[in-house]
């Protein structure tokens, strides 16, 4: 295969992965029509798990956040798990003294996935939410989660992020970047055509009949759960009005982080579950794929298609490698000097997409030279 050929497959790659596969599936669910959740005969009771790790300056106001829920008072539990906090988180959460609030204090740190285990465990309510820390609910958005569960088919509903900043005159602003907004649509889309593989960490509820206990270091708990309800034969529902309101980060660092701990947990899931590639067995396959194992893919592509157009010898390759060295080059300015290039147009999208797949690109060997990823779970 020469050069020009290696350019043009790389490119197919990418370009499925970051364009091709979100058009198709956004487009399709347009068309699909979808009938309306049916409010339930009943409304069931519920326990909010608030898994956490020295978080004792939010504590707070997150459990107050969650008892100010629209949510029927007597169907509302909140069981919180300190793992192994020594910043009194766990002392804030009983000072409240509520019948409602539980606290499960483990005695030294676990990982995420045997806190949600130990916190499980203790659930004896049909329903269950799983929130963090550092997010706050809507006032509705516990209904909106429970409701879809009346549906027999679905045992899983997951909610969505919305990143807030403050305008120059301390108003909450939205501040979802185009990644974000382009994520979501394809969420929204993939739950439409029942294709919905995954929940979202902060704000996700399920049946608690189809938990099935987390294997120990495990990082995308909100991927596992769900996939395990998929192999029992449920579906996954998106319910945009389950919002959970976030800070927009200003820590580069921080965010890029996360994103590593979020690729390298779906490496981690490939080695835990392999059945979900194939076809047979994953009943959300072609997703799967597309969405998450394409993507792991599509950095190296990148580096292809980059490496082959410089030595290419037709006229496109050519003038691909100069523009591909021209938008990386925005990339990096934009990442060493984001005032500096805010005003740059697409200057901060090039910026969030060379920093996701350089995440992506560390992903594997972060997963391969890590044995114990559990410190990744406050990432």
């Amino acid at each position: 295969m020469n050069a020009d050929s290696v350019f043009w497959l790389c490119l197919a790659i990418a370009a499925y992965a970051f364009a091709g596969y979100p058009v198709f599936a956004i487009a399709l669910a347009r068309r699909r029509k979808t009938m309306p959740s049916a409010p339930p005969a009943s409304v069931p009771s519920i326990t909010v798990v608030l898994a956490a790790r020295n978080e004792a300056r939010r504590m707070r106001t997150r459990i107050q956040n969650l008892l100010d829920s629209d949510y029927p008072a007597d169907c509302l539990q909140i069981l919180v798990v300190d793992d192994g906090s020594d910043d009194g988180s766990a002392e804030i959460a009983r000072s409240f003294g509520h019948r409602r609030i539980r606290v499960l204090r483990l005695p030294q740190p676990s990982g995420k996935a045997l806190a949600l285990n130990a916190a499980m465990a203790q659930v004896r309510t049909p329903v269950t939410v799983f929130a963090d820390a550092r997010q706050q609910f809507h006032a509705c958005t516990l209904a909106a989660l429970v409701m879809p569960l009346s549906d027999p088919a679905i045992a899983v509903v997951s909610g969505e992020v919305h990143i807030q900043t403050a305008d120059a005159d301390g108003h909450a602003v939205a501040a979802d970047g185009s990644y974000a907004r382009i994520e979501r649509a394809l969420r929204q889309a993939e739950s439409r055509l029942s294709w919905a593989h995954a929940a979202c960490g902060a704000v996700y509820a399920i049946k608690t009949s189809v938990f099935r206990p987390l294997p120990a270091g495990l990082l995308l708990d909100d991927v596992y759960t769900p996939i395990q309800a998929l192999r029992q034969g449920f579906k996954i529902h998106v319910a945009p009005a389950a919002v959970a309101m976030d800070v927009a980060g200003h820590d580069l660092r921080l965010e890029f982080r996360r994103k590593l701990r979020t690729l390298t947990g779906n490496w981690q899931l490939l080695a835990l579950q392999p059945w979900l590639l194939n076809p047979f067995a994953n009943p959300a396959w072609f997703a799967w794929v597309s969405h998450k194992f394409i993507r792991l893919l599509a950095p190296w592509a990148l580096i292809g298609a980059l490496l082959a157009s410089a030595v290419a010898l037709g006229p496109i390759p050519r003038i691909a490698f100069w523009l591909q060295l021209a938008a990386y080059a925005i990339a990096a300015a934009t990442l060493l000097a984001p005032r500096l290039m805010r005003h740059v147009p697409l200057a901060t999208t090039a910026g969030s997409f060379v920093a996701l797949n350089a995440a992506a690109l560390l992903s594997l060997p972060m997963y391969l030279r890590q044995r114990d990823l559990r410190g990744l779970w406050k990432a």
